[in-house]
């Protein structure tokens, strides 16, 4: 009876200040993990706990699906290994069924969360990562297999990137610089501005595609090189990938085959990586800015890349 009340009291305490630190998180899933699984709720004096649910809602007005959140950051991760992160970290990344990608996980926001208490306000308690940045770095560390002490530096320059794109994007300017001097004359005449974003970069590829149908050029899908051109949309949607694009290669003196490329638009072509967890095929990215460095990789994750800002400054597609 002692040790049920002493446990409880405890929680209580930790329960106060449990969104301060995932070292809190873990402690708190470590005491409520000794209670469940020894059963000692029912032991509480005068309440005749029957489930673990009736006492946590009882003594700390929690559910039991909400401590066992707690549980699972404690089973999932070694207390030395939390380091700085936050309890909203580890909630996501107990998400990881792999191990070994979790581990990796725990390095990368580390090495961003210290970044950010090196930079930030200490006192704030700033949520560093968005959703997006979450399943970013996951994505990453799923496409780079067991990624070394380097890898891990550089997928967190990745995801910092993220934030610093989109803080960018939103402070911008409502339109952007003028559209001049491209290799498209008609071009000019039907759009006043470049892309700020990836819906700008969308309008100007549906706008450059019947300028482009006898540009040919030449990118690897399905594991083949395979010359063509574009020739037109099968569709244009919201969800990944944004688009299915019909493309005519000759094979031979007088065979032509249509393919059917699935693209995914971006303003920043390494804005791709918040969809490195989709299973979805995608087979080329577009975008208006191609800032991936695929040598900080040992794996080639991204898809062949063409720059709509290149594109117009020679009347070439280079895929990169």
């Amino acid at each position: 009876m002692a040790n049920i009340l002493s446990d409880t009291d405890q929680l209580k305490k930790l329960l106060s200040k449990a969104e301060d630190t995932g070292k809190i998180a873990w402690q708190i899933g470590q005491t409520a993990s000794q209670i469940y699984e020894n059963g000692t709720f029912k032991d509480f004096p005068k309440k005749n706990y029957t489930d673990f649910g009736e006492f946590t809602n009882g003594e700390f007005n929690k559910t039991e699906q909400t401590i066992s959140i707690y549980i699972k950051i404690f089973k999932s991760f070694s207390f030395e290994d939390i380091g700085d992160l936050l309890f909203t970290h580890l909630k996501e990344l107990t998400r990881i069924p792999d191990k070994t990608i979790r581990k990796s996980a725990v390095k990368v926001f580390n090495k961003l969360q210290r970044q950010y208490l090196e930079n930030g306000d200490k006192n704030e308690k700033e949520r560093m990562f968005s959703a997006e940045s979450i399943k970013a770095t996951i994505g990453l560390i799923n496409r780079t297999n067991n990624p070394t002490e380097d890898e891990i530096g550089d997928i967190a320059w990745e995801v910092t990137k993220i934030k610093e794109r989109k803080t960018g994007i939103k402070g911008a300017d409502k339109v952007g610089e003028v559209l001049k001097n491209t290799k498209f004359d008609k071009l000019e005449r039907w759009l006043a501005f470049e892309p700020i974003d990836e819906q700008g970069t969308v309008a100007l590829f549906c706008l450059l595609l019947p300028l482009l149908e006898e540009v040919p050029f030449t990118f690897k899908l399905d594991g083949h090189y395979r010359n063509g051109t574009f020739s037109q949309f099968e569709f244009v949607r919201s969800k990944f990938p944004d688009a299915c694009i019909h493309f005519n290669t000759e094979i031979g003196s007088y065979k032509t085959v249509n393919y059917k490329v699935l693209v995914e638009f971006e303003f920043y072509s390494s804005s791709y990586i918040e969809h490195l967890m989709s299973y979805e095929k995608c087979h080329l990215i577009i975008c208006w800015v191609n800032n991936i460095d695929r040598n900080r990789y040992t794996e080639d994750i991204f898809p062949p890349i063409i720059e709509l800002s290149e594109v117009i400054k020679t009347g070439q597609i280079i895929v990169k």
